[in-house]
């Protein structure tokens, strides 16, 4: 049976940013140059609407729709395009790691293997999301459960009662960390079926349930590392960020009286976020791109540990 080295796989996203840091950058800028041009197409219409309300407008159902409007427009086509562009990343990803003499530009393709990667990563996503509302199900009840028994104890014990209030949200807490946990385990039981399917060009999803038996909890720890490695780096990188765009933001004129300053027309007041704006473009690049390498990089690589051994042999035939 194959094994799967937990600091080999931990080790191949870290490796791949440096090894192709180029790459990781085409990796981020992609997406944010996506957000960036939906956001220059709707940003004129919404921040007008704003500057609509914010006057005053006489019509203010009429301008509260059409934001509505630009709203669900730009969401509906943020979530179409970012998970076109996620699965051609994802691919040229895996080709970076497992098929290294395949450079090109940032070994992005377009073809087979990322349609197959396109509709491995959908229906992976539903079914993370269906098992997570599963057991939020019984997560909910118990919340409410225990928030009426915290509510009812006060009332017949009075201020006793409360003292189980911070055990009851403890309880509340392990809960939510247990499904967090479960959620993780089945994700990295399955995402390497991901890999799989763009290496055979067919849909192999399921298929990695078989190919990582027996490796459940090294993968789960693999990849738990790897999301604690790439929460840092976000969280690192994006409190810098914040207190850039904070600073950026303080610096516009007039912008201590919001009422004011968006009542004015939106070309006046538009542009003054411009730098806030390419701060937190240059964030998204940065995290995006090094999420990308280390998520993805670790996963082709417990895929070639477990695609070498005889259970791997067997599904890779």
């Amino acid at each position: 049976m194959a094994h799967v080295d937990i600091a080999a796989v931990v080790g191949a996203g870290v490796r791949l940013v440096f090894r192709r840091p180029l790459s990781v950058i085409v990796w981020g800028l992609l997406p944010t140059a996506y957000v960036a041009a939906l956001l220059a197409v709707y940003g004129g219409p919404i921040a007008a609407c704003i500057s609509a309300l914010a006057g005053g407008a006489a019509d203010v159902p009429g301008a509260a729709l059409a934001l509505a409007g630009n709203f669900l427009g730009l969401f509906a086509l943020l979530a179409l395009g970012l998970t076109l562009i996620s699965a051609v990343l994802v691919s040229a990803v895996i080709r970076a790691e497992l098929e290294p003499q395949e450079r090109g530009f940032a070994s992005l393709r377009f073809g087979a293997e990322e349609m197959w990667v396109l509709a491995a990563m959908i229906i992976l996503g539903l079914v993370i999301v269906a098992i997570a509302v599963a057991l939020a199900i019984p997560l909910g009840l118990f919340a409410f459960a225990a928030a009426l028994g915290g509510m009812w104890g006060g009332y017949l014990h009075g201020p006793a009662g409360f003292r189980l209030i911070p055990g009851l949200i403890g309880a509340r807490l392990l809960v939510q960390l247990i499904i967090q946990g479960v959620v993780l385990w089945i994700w990295s039981r399955l995402a390497p079926g991901v890999v799989m399917s763009r290496d055979q060009r067919q849909f192999r999803l399921f298929e990695s349930w078989s190919l990582t038996r027996g490796q459940g909890w090294p993968m789960f720890l693999s990849m738990l590392l790897v999301w604690l490695i790439v929460f840092a780096v976000d969280f690192v990188v994006m409190c810098i960020a914040a207190a850039a765009v904070f600073g950026a933001v303080l610096a516009i004129p007039g912008i201590g009286q919001p009422s004011a300053f968006f009542a004015r027309p939106a070309a006046d007041w538009i542009g003054s976020f411009a730098p806030a704006a390419v701060i937190l473009a240059v964030a998204l690049v940065v995290v995006s791109g090094i999420g990308m390498a280390l998520k993805w990089g670790a996963l082709a690589e417990a895929y070639r540990q477990l695609r070498a051994g005889p259970a791997g042999g067997e599904a890779a035939a």
